[in-house]
């Protein structure tokens, strides 16, 4: 049962994001339930975040590019070809940030 389950996802890139927004709901739809969400993570404060360039420090540092990887998502999901599945709902997208005092977190 899916009813409650979102899935989240990392990454600075709009159009690999929404290939994997898109991957995951055929992976999903194939099992004839689909998440009720999909989140994608705007809050890692990790050193591999800021390695990267995704997470927390994506937002800090390029805020109009975490809107585009939002859209990019967001066009994902509204244009994917839903199957009638026994859930029947269109995930909803959503994006984890994280208040932090500052600096990066480890633990």
């Amino acid at each position: 049962d899916t009813r409650n389950l979102v899935v989240q996802i990392c990454g600075s890139c709009p159009e690999k994001l929404a290939q994997a927004t898109t991957a995951l709901l055929d992976a999903y739809s194939r099992t004839g339930m689909l998440p009720a969400g999909i989140d994608l993570n705007l809050g890692c404060p990790q050193e591999c975040a800021q390695r990267e360039g995704f997470g927390a420090f994506l937002v800090e540092n390029n805020a109009s590019a975490a809107f585009s990887c939002l859209s990019s998502m967001r066009n994902a999901i509204d244009t994917y070809p839903y199957r009638k599945t026994s859930n029947s709902i269109i995930p909803s997208l959503s994006a984890k940030i994280r208040l932090l005092d500052s600096g990066i977190d480890d633990n």
